[in-house]
């Protein structure tokens, strides 16, 4: 605080029933601050010294009492500061002594005697530096290391804010008081939570991407816990400030983009393997349900399978007209071992009544061959009026004029459609 003024003025004041024996207090009090103020020589004229609590009839003798605390320092103390400090005391106190009724003298009295602005010391930060007494020092250790036991704790239960702001607080902390246990507390506790960082971002990493890459269906619970620990680390990745060799959280971001491309690259080489198909195709779904971002990929892969699936059908239809019966077969075989995923096709494509459409338009087109050739056969019949003698209950018998070429062409065609369908 001192460090942060433009401008201080240092009043000390010294109670009458804190003096200690021999002074001791008062000792101890005057190498505080020479500790403080290294180059107190140069700022002891902005000094003024408040004596409070002090009898009526010890006010006179203030004076007499810190000369002889002045004269009764070791004359081989070699620390002139703490010398120069007493001596001020003394040199001022007879001059004047400042020693006020705190409850009954006017407040204003005492603050005219401190507040003349040639007395104050200039730029502070300066002139003042951080300092410790041992039972400072102690009480500082002692809670630096419930800091560093809460910082632990907090991030465990991943209250991650709570952990930033004490390690904001440990850190301004040595900033002013330049401790190196301090410092070695922050460390370790810095060097602690970035090794339990980086293992929650490689586990949940693992964990995932075991999921993705195992032959079986992936749970939705497994993609939520992947999420979780996703949104946590991205909403705490302002305590990177302190953990500047953490993972950086947006690495489970890219991990996920990586997977969802491996993903797409398996259904799409799998197009024609419907039990593998449909594996990745429901991990791309429950990836889509839990981010949103990635639901337009899903419907994306299903429509691929979709216009995959009507050009085997389109195929199929080619294949009925041209006769191609074996090819038609397999392409209704394709076709049938999708069936498995129509929960995935949903609106886009209808295997069964696909299948139902081909069968139907096969048919159509076996019974118009069949036609065809059954009236190239009625044209080509006729029967013997003339001849009674002949048994004509059997067609074979009954005698067929010459066909043409093109008749002959028209029922041979036919013939050989209906033989082919029945192989």
């Amino acid at each position: 605080a001192l460090q942060s003024c433009k401008s201080v003025k240092p009043v000390v004041l010294i109670n009458y029933t804190a003096l200690g024996p021999r002074m001791g207090y008062v000792k101890n009090l005057a190498r505080t601050l020479v500790s403080i103020i290294p180059s107190i020589e140069d700022y002891l004229f902005a000094f003024s010294y408040v004596f409070t609590k002090f009898p009526e009839d010890q006010k006179q003798s203030i004076h007499a009492l810190f000369k002889e605390t002045y004269e009764s320092v070791a004359k081989d103390d070699s620390d002139h500061r703490y010398k120069a400090l007493l001596a001020d005391i003394a040199n001022k106190t007879q001059k004047r002594v400042i020693a006020p009724d705190l409850l009954h003298d006017p407040p204003h009295e005492l603050l005219e005697e401190v507040v003349d602005v040639k007395n104050f010391i200039r730029y502070p930060s300066d002139t003042f530096k951080p300092f410790l007494t041992e039972n400072s020092k102690s009480a500082v250790r002692l809670q630096v290391h419930k800091h560093k036991a809460d910082i632990l704790l907090v991030f465990k239960h991943r209250n991650y804010q709570s952990a930033k702001i004490k390690l904001d607080e440990l850190c301004a902390l040595n900033n002013v008081l330049k401790n190196d246990s301090i410092e070695r507390d922050y460390n370790d506790c810095v060097k602690k939570l970035t090794q339990e960082w980086n293992e929650k971002i490689e586990q949940a990493k693992y964990a995932f991407n075991k999921c993705i890459t195992s032959p079986h269906e992936i749970n939705k619970e497994d993609v939520l816990a992947y999420e979780t620990i996703m949104n946590e680390l991205k909403s705490a990745d302002q305590l990177r400030s302190h953990l500047k060799e953490a993972i950086c959280a947006d690495s489970l971001v890219q991990n996920l983009n990586g997977q969802i491309d491996d993903l797409l690259r398996e259904i799409k080489n799998n197009i024609n393997n419907p039990n593998e198909l449909k594996i990745h195709l429901d991990k791309l779904m429950q990836i889509g349900n839990c981010f949103s971002q990635f639901a337009t990929l899903y419907t994306q892969a299903c429509q691929t399978l979709a216009n995959h699936l009507m050009n085997y059908v389109n195929d199929a239809k080619e294949y009925i007209n041209t006769n191609k019966f074996e090819e038609f077969r397999n392409n209704l075989e394709k076709i049938a071992k999708i069936l498995p995923l129509q929960s995935n096709l949903i609106s886009l494509f209808d295997i069964k009544t696909q299948i139902t459409n081909l069968e139907t338009l096969l048919l159509t087109h076996l019974n118009n061959e069949m036609n065809k050739g059954i009236a190239v056969i009625k044209k080509g019949m006729k029967k013997d009026s003339n001849s009674n003698k002949e048994d004509v209950s059997d067609p074979l018998l009954i005698p067929i004029e010459k066909l043409d070429k093109y008749d002959i062409e028209v029922l041979e065609t036919s013939t050989a459609s209906l033989e082919t369908a029945m192989n």
